[in-house]
């Protein structure tokens, strides 16, 4: 007799189990379902690029008249380009050699047709030496800076897209080491970006 009750019960909890895995079954495949029914009614949000205006489609080459530098200039989008520069010069009487290294990124603030104006700060690193002889005595300096800042630059197009002659404005900051002793640099009338004259020619 108590192995027919045992029977029974064992029975009971087997049929207990098995309708509570199928009723979890259920449930769950009910769960998947609305999960899937919610990501079905999500709205799908798709990003827009903008493209490219013509002109910063355009790699730019341009030199520095006055400054012995060249400099080129890529956009990345319409709103921010970057520049880079590189300048060496020879004089004499001194004798005097001079190199220098740039890079910037450059900031539309008005932009039409003929006339744009752009915010470009920028690092720079430069290397001067001068050798001055004074009858059989030749003394030699050599000063090294690392500067930053920032200017305000104009541009006006010869021929829109092709063809430009820019000038800038700007203040920069620095340190400058002279023969072993280190001074702080600051100029409030130029910048990073300063190219008195500078022809830039867009392909």
């Amino acid at each position: 007799m108590s192995k027919k009750i045992l029977a029974v019960l064992l029975s009971f909890v087997l049929l207990f189990g098995f309708v509570s895995m199928t009723y979890a079954k259920k449930e769950a495949k009910k769960e998947i379902v609305k999960e899937s029914t919610k990501e079905e009614s999500k709205p799908v949000v798709k990003k827009v690029v903008e493209p490219k205006s013509p002109l910063k489609e355009k790699t730019a080459i341009g030199v520095d008249v006055f400054g012995q530098t060249a400099s080129m200039r890529i956009w990345a989008s319409n709103k921010m380009g970057i520049v880079f520069s590189a300048g060496l010069g020879f004089s004499s009487n001194p004798t005097t050699f001079n190199f220098n290294l740039g890079a910037g990124l450059v900031f539309p603030m008005t932009e039409t047709e003929r006339l744009n104006v752009y915010i470009v700060p920028g690092l720079n690193i430069g290397f001067l030496k001068n050798s001055i002889t004074v009858g059989t005595v030749t003394s030699e300096v050599s000063i090294f800076a690392l500067t930053a800042g920032a200017g305000i630059e104009l541009e006006g197009f010869i021929v829109p897209e092709v063809l430009s002659i820019g000038s800038s404005v700007g203040v920069f900051i620095g340190i400058q080491s002279s023969e072993g002793n280190t001074s702080f640099i600051f100029d409030a009338a130029r910048g990073i970006a300063i190219k008195p004259l500078i022809v830039r020619f867009y392909f």
